[in-house]
């Protein structure tokens, strides 16, 4: 199954020999990660170094294979299609958000050079240039909300600089 635009993702199912336990959950997520999506290996590594458990799935094991990474995660299945329809949900996607930017800034080698913010911007623009062509069997766009996808890839360097600001003055 595809993992957005950057990696490619499978969802497994352990089913253990009767009376056998597992050290893992049943059902978990592997990602493979290639070229420098394999950055987010040492991200999911630098969270959960420290203390306490990140707003982050829980890595249960990971792999080096040639060319490709692989992430064993914990699956967490979404509470919708679309959570920022409530604004309950949305209010709670937003406070894990910020608890995750909250986090100690990771100090390993390889994001000295990362420019993060032209990565996420090239990104944007490629996710708005995939919701554009995006369409179903019938030739309808996927994505309805244009005009808010729009809005929100327009005003990311914005709101990257606010979430930066408020991360230096908080603590």
């Amino acid at each position: 199954m595809g993992g957005g635009l950057e990696s490619a993702v499978a969802r497994a199912k352990l089913n253990p020999a009767r009376g056998q336990r597992l050290s893992m959950p049943r059902r978990f997520v592997i990602k493979e990660l290639r070229g420098l999506q394999r950055r987010e290996a040492a991200i999911y590594e630098e969270l959960w170094q420290g203390g306490s458990r990140p707003p982050a799935a829980r890595v249960l094991g990971s792999d080096c294979s040639g060319e490709a990474h692989y992430l064993y995660l914990e699956e967490i299945r979404p509470l919708s299609s679309w959570p920022w329809a409530d604004t309950a949900t949305a209010a709670a996607v937003c406070r894990i958000l910020a608890r995750f930017h909250r986090a100690a800034v990771p100090t390993a080698r390889e994001f000295s050079d990362w420019d993060y913010e032209a990565e996420l911007a090239r990104s944007a623009r490629d996710t708005l240039d995939l919701a554009l062509a995006a369409k179903d069997h019938a030739g309808v766009r996927c994505w309805r909300r244009m005009g808010e996808l729009r809005r929100v890839v327009a005003a990311l360097p914005a709101l990257r600089a606010s979430v930066q600001y408020r991360h230096g003055h908080d603590e």
